[in-house]
């Protein structure tokens, strides 16, 4: 049990590229400042910008005081670690054997700080033991404080912190991309797996724009992860450009989970998995590091000459212009749509024109939104139809169509019940009697009387006399209907009628002067 990390213990890394100020620091934990605006530059003199900024949050717990074994290597694993995300930029923070409070508070005061820029990457690194509870449905990292829970289930459950907390901190953070690498064996319900995509650069520039929530295990389910890590090594040799399978200068959150797929089993026992949160709109993007010493001479396609760089600079003043005259799609050849589109002709890794068209498709979501909610219908089926033009794999065009269709069956189903509640049909009601039911099978007529309570000075005698006013009247006349041509009741069927009937609704004014009530009858059908 000392030779190894139980199952789920765990390495999740989740590092936000930060642009931080002078002397950002920290005294416990440790923090050092790394770079802040990440971005290529082209051989033309063009900029694309990935991230703002570089964080990175380390945790590592190795001296347990509740039943679990020490594992001993993880301060030099956190170390190792550490110098490595330095050289790439990163500042770091470190959190070393916390327990249950301060694993958790550490996560939310990281957060808090730096994971609500959205130009920002994160990427954080647990190294410890984990657990799985319920045939291996629930997941747990171990704090120092969490009892073994072969002998105390409940409290292992309350010091320990649950994977489903990781997972709802990795939806409501606002930064574009976040990594979580498990140093563990663990199983993969909580992302969706996906093979490795063509890495062209047209696609590096898309997944940059796109937000992603991306995960790595060190292992599938039941298999054991050895107490000095094989996973670290081989993670570090991968960002360091062993990862860059198809040499673009880039490795990216897949590139890097085949990789480990691929390496780690030479050496160990066990088999890496990975793939991405099952949300969609966080499924989209990739995680990118770029290769030391190739961000500056990639061969992207990009302007070639001065005068192109010039036409693109003009042609992105003149799309936000559009933008932000509303001229979205409209008119013919002179928008923000047909606009944006001309830029990426010229250069398809203009993150400006790429920004442009998804404010774009976001405009015509909230339009689409806001035309919903009074049931406009059709021009929401039109801003969809609009949203599909600009984006045809559009989530939000798809989440849109199911709410106008939910809206029109809602719609549909209330013009039903009110034309099964109320229909013409009696020839001798006044406008205060309406029939109800169908017209070929009225079950019953509604009627609406006002009646006067006099002048008592007691207020209660008064509603009393305003209701026995109204329901008089209300009876004169339901009896006189159905003694009419329409029913042909004879008096006392008229008055048996009336009397198994329900008073459905009374209002009074004027401290009881005066009332308002509405009394229902069935019918017999004549």
């Amino acid at each position: 049990m000392n030779n190894i990390r139980l199952s789920l213990s765990a390495v999740i890394i989740f590092a936000a590229l930060f642009f931080l100020p002078e002397n950002s620091h920290s005294a416990n934990p440790g923090l050092h400042r790394g770079i802040g605006l990440v971005a290529i530059n082209t051989p033309s003199g063009n900029q694309i910008n990935l991230y703002e900024g570089s964080h990175a949050l380390l945790v590592g717990v190795s001296d347990y005081t509740a039943g679990w074994p020490d594992l001993e290597s993880i301060p030099k694993e956190m170390n190792r670690l550490e110098t490595s995300l330095l050289k790439k930029g990163f500042s770091v923070t470190k959190i070393i054997n916390p327990d249950s409070t301060s694993l958790k508070r550490g996560f939310e005061n990281f957060i808090d700080k730096y994971g609500f820029e959205s130009e920002n990457r994160l990427l954080f690194f647990f190294s410890g033991h984990g657990y799985t509870r319920k045939n291996g449905s629930k997941g747990y990292l171990v704090p120092v404080d969490a009892p073994d829970p072969t002998q105390d289930d409940k409290g292992f459950a309350r010091k320990a912190l649950p994977m489903s907390m990781i997972m709802a901190w990795a939806r409501n953070i606002e930064s574009k991309h976040a990594l979580f690498l498990f140093d563990s064996c663990f199983s993969g319900t909580i992302f969706k797996t996906r093979g490795l995509s063509d890495k062209t650069h047209p696609t590096v520039r898309k997944q940059s724009v796109k937000p992603v929530r991306q995960f790595i295990t060190a292992g599938s389910a039941g298999e054991e992860v050895p107490a000095k890590s094989v996973f670290l090594p081989v993670f570090i040799d991968a960002i360091d450009g062993e990862g860059d399978l198809n040499k673009d200068g880039y490795v990216s959150g897949m590139e890097l989970g085949l990789h480990l797929q691929q390496k780690i089993p030479q050496h160990t026992n066990q088999t890496p998995q990975f793939g991405k949160i099952s949300d969609y709109e966080l499924s989209q993007g990739d995680f990118i590091f770029i290769v030391d010493g190739e961000s500056d001479e990639m061969d992207l396609p990009v302007a070639t000459d001065h005068s192109e760089k010039n036409n693109i600079n003009k042609l992105l003043v003149a799309c936000d212009n559009h933008l932000q005259s509303n001229r979205l799609t409209t008119p013919t050849n002179t928008n923000a749509f047909t606009c944006y589109n001309k830029v990426l002709k010229l250069d398809a890794s203009n993150i400006k024109a790429l920004n442009g068209l998804n404010a774009v498709e976001q405009r015509y979501k909230k339009l689409a939104q806001k035309a919903v909610k009074v049931g406009n219908l059709k021009k929401a089926r039109s801003y969809i139809t609009k949203i599909r033009k600009i984006n045809p794999e559009s989530q939000i065009a798809e989440e849109l169509a199911s709410k106008v269709a939910n809206k029109q069956k809602i719609n549909r189903d209330a013009k039903q019940r009110a034309k099964k509640l109320i229909v013409p049909g009696c020839t001798a009601c006044p406008p205060n009697v309406k029939l109800i039911g169908l017209s070929n099978a009225p079950t019953g007529l509604e009627i609406t009387v006002d009646g006067l309570g006099g002048s008592s000075d007691r207020i209660m005698l008064r509603k009393i006399r305003a209701q026995k006013s109204a329901m008089k009247k209300a009876k004169k006349q339901i009896v006189a209907i159905l003694k009419g041509p329409d029913f042909n009741k004879s008096n006392s069927e008229a008055n048996t009628i009336f009397e198994a009937g329900d008073l459905q609704d009374l209002e009074y004014f004027d401290d009881g002067k005066r009332v308002s009530l509405v009394y229902r009858v069935p019918l017999i059908k004549k």
